[in-house]
């Protein structure tokens, strides 16, 4: 099977997008950056995160296959999660902890969130608990758990199965809107919001990891026919690809105030993504040559620890910065180097060597290749 070097690279690029969204109101030395949804990175990796475990999953033929690819995936988002959440709870003050009041349900967000079901419950207090980012891991834990029932027979059963979440995904949406779900109200974060349901809920995310699975099912047709062609159609491709992204960012930059809104917001991006996976995947054109480069590959590998890391690294500096006596560019020079040096060791020390003591102790017989996403 092709490695996607290309892709894995894109994804140090869409994590540092949402480091850019976070950080770029604490420090003014980010002023130039030009106003933008950064968080875009998000959905991204909710469509590449389909792609990938479609190409590189082909079916589910027994009860050991689905087994193994469970405990691929706990292996995979688990450990790191768990020992953020741990050193989130020395590093943070208790009144930290919580997105305003909780009314006596501590146990119940703790337990949820130790078990990546949090970002299920549309409430603040819930899907914003602990390490806040977390929440993406959660929605990617429900996609994980039905996604063997996509794949299986995936090419006989796609009609009917993207018919179906479509029609769940709407109907939540609907359901909301019928019920006047409001915004978030740091006065009630017990109460449903509109955030919880367009923004968060895997019940509607769910869409855009099965664009992802569409669009590796598109490649996998595609790249059967597609003849070679010069390295400057490929190029111009790429950049057609990122440009399309930029030119839709451009015109999505408006506030949103309804479960619908919220979720044509902060999915605007998707249905671009699959050309830009397409074109980076089939890795023909000098933009993806160049960042397959092993750097910016190994930077791609530890993403998902720069963005599990990045904002309590920053709450950190937010608390320290009065000390330090730094200037802004100083201190903004130093998030960013501290952000990339800490995610490099939690990839090597801590995600990669738990990942594979947990598949090993998970499975009798090789475990089964997976794609890293």
């Amino acid at each position: 099977m092709k490695k996607l070097d290309s892709l894995t690279a894109l994804r140090f690029f869409a994590a540092a997008s949402i480091v850019i969204e976070h950080s770029k109101s604490a420090f003014r030395s980010m002023d130039w950056i030009p106003h933008f949804h950064y968080d875009f990175g998000v959905s991204f990796f909710f469509v590449l995160s389909g792609f990938i475990l479609c190409y590189t999953y082909r079916d589910f033929d027994s009860v050991g296959s689905v087994r193994r690819f469970y405990v691929a995936r706990i292996a995979r988002v688990w450990p790191l999660h768990l020992f953020m959440l741990g050193t989130f709870l020395v590093v943070i003050p208790i009144q930290g902890w919580f997105f305003g009041g909780t009314d006596g349900h501590h146990v119940a967000i703790f337990l949820v969130n130790i078990f990546l079901i949090h970002a299920w419950i549309p409430i603040i207090a819930f899907f914003f608990s602990f390490n806040a980012v977390s929440w993406s891991i959660s929605t990617e834990a429900f996609f994980y758990l039905m996604f063997p029932v996509l794949r299986h027979r995936w090419e006989s059963t796609w009609h009917w199965k993207s018919a179906i979440v479509a029609l769940v995904v709407f109907g939540v949406l609907a359901v909301a809107s019928v019920y006047r779900v409001s915004l978030i109200n740091p006065q009630t974060p017990l109460a449903v919001s509109a955030e919880g349901i367009g923004y968060i809920s895997p019940f509607v995310r769910i869409i855009e990891f099965l664009l992802g699975m569409l669009t590796a099912r598109a490649f996998d047709a595609i790249r059967k026919w597609v003849l070679p062609s010069g390295t400057a159609v490929w190029t111009v491709l790429e950049v057609c690809a990122i440009g399309l992204i930029v030119f839709i960012e451009r015109l999505a930059g408006y506030t949103a105030s309804s479960p619908w809104a919220i979720f044509g917001v902060e999915c605007t991006d998707a249905p671009a993504f699959p050309l830009l996976i397409l074109v980076f995947a089939l890795g023909n054109g000098l933009i993806s040559k160049l960042i397959s480069a092993r750097p910016l590959v190994i930077l791609g590998e530890a993403s998902f620890a720069l963005y599990l890391s990045h904002q309590l690294l920053l709450r950190v500096f937010d608390s320290y910065r009065g000390s330090l006596g730094a200037s802004d560019f100083a201190l903004c020079t130093g998030y960013w180097i501290a952000a990339i040096a800490i995610s490099l060791l939690l990839w090597a020390l801590v995600e990669k060597p738990a990942r594979n003591h947990i598949r090993r102790l998970g499975s009798k017989s090789k475990p089964v290749s997976v794609g890293t996403i």
